[in-house]
């Protein structure tokens, strides 16, 4: 489902290509393997899935891309976002992995963490700040 994540800060988008049969919604974590992709296409969940997102861990989507659809995709590499998460207590700081299109899962991993806890509203939500992989400080 659509919906918008960013809450502040600089996003530094970049345009990433996307294939016709790709569907993406927005506030979709994505990867990227020469076009942008939804977490689900890289099956997180299956062993060390985690890692392997964050090592091609891309931002989040800020525009949608429907089936069929050929046109690129504006995606931010930073910035702050609401992302759903199990109801657990968060710290500020703490390490943030993908457990799904547009859910977060806390680690204690760093090679499994795409972002970290920025401010924890309710048990369900939490902001946290993103880290891409692929476009990033040489």
């Amino acid at each position: 489902m659509d919906r918008m994540r960013w809450r502040y800060g600089e996003t530094n988008p970049v345009v990433a290509e996307v294939l016709p049969e790709t569907i993406i919604e927005i506030g979709d974590l994505l990867w990227y393997d020469g076009t942008a992709k939804p977490a689900e296409l890289l099956n997180v969940v299956a062993a060390h899935g985690e890692e392997e997102f964050q090592k091609r861990f891309l931002g989040v989507a800020m525009q949608r891309s429907r089936k069929g659809e050929n046109a690129p995709l504006r995606v931010a590499t930073s910035g702050t976002f609401e992302f759903e998460c199990p109801s657990v207590a968060y710290d500020l700081g703490d390490r943030m992995a993908v457990a799904g299109n547009q859910k977060l899962i806390k680690t204690d991993l760093p090679h499994f963490t795409i972002a970290k806890v920025e401010r924890s509203l309710a048990k369900s939500t939490t902001w946290v700040r993103i880290f891409t992989s692929v476009v990033g400080k040489p």
